[in-house]
């Protein structure tokens, strides 16, 4: 669907979706790291949480809104 700030389309149905600006890059070995800017958040509040790790001991949830959540440690 339809950008509001950037270019590139976003994926419809997404529980969360940023659209961002990049403000730089670094070349990495064999890949890219791109800093970016969040320029505008999408969700919807109908959706349950998405879920994610972080380093493989945390999980956390991040809600339409952008509000993040901190699970339990699991290490």
């Amino acid at each position: 669907m339809p950008a509001k700030v950037i270019r590139p389309p976003i994926i419809d149905g997404s529980t969360i979706a940023y659209e961002c600006r990049i403000q730089g890059q670094m070349e990495c070995g064999d890949h890219t790291l791109y800093n970016g800017e969040v320029v505008a958040i999408h969700g919807d509040p109908q959706k349950a949480s998405h879920l994610f790790t972080i380093h493989y001991s945390k999980m956390v949830a991040i809600d339409s809104r952008g509000k993040i959540d901190v699970g339990i440690d699991y290490k």
